[in-house]
């Protein structure tokens, strides 16, 4: 009993080319990188809002903590969405043809 070597490629094209399409739907769009980290940004921003609300707003500013809350956000959003793109390549690599 022979196997016809066509058949087996063909078996193994097939098996990777089903791994390829996994690896594409379980890596997220490009839009949720994005907005994992502006979320990632906004929750420590908002935290740090509201403990200096809670003080004193007018304290909170007199010590200068509203110029920074800005830069603070830019590179988290920033270093979020580069870690979660990061992430979801190396997620996709594991997945995609080896």
């Amino acid at each position: 009993m022979e196997t016809d070597p066509v058949d087996a490629q063909s078996a193994l094209d097939t098996a990777a080319a089903a791994e390829r399409r996994s690896a594409k739907i379980a890596t997220p769009p490009l839009w949720f990188d994005l907005w994992f980290g502006v979320t990632c940004a906004v929750i420590p921003v908002v935290v740090l809002l509201v403990g200096a609300a809670a003080a004193s707003t007018q304290l909170a500013w007199s010590y200068g903590l509203g110029w920074w809350l800005v830069p603070v956000a830019v590179a988290t959003a920033v270093l979020a969405t580069l870690l979660s793109g990061t992430g979801n390549a190396m997620y996709a690599h594991v997945l995609g043809a080896r």
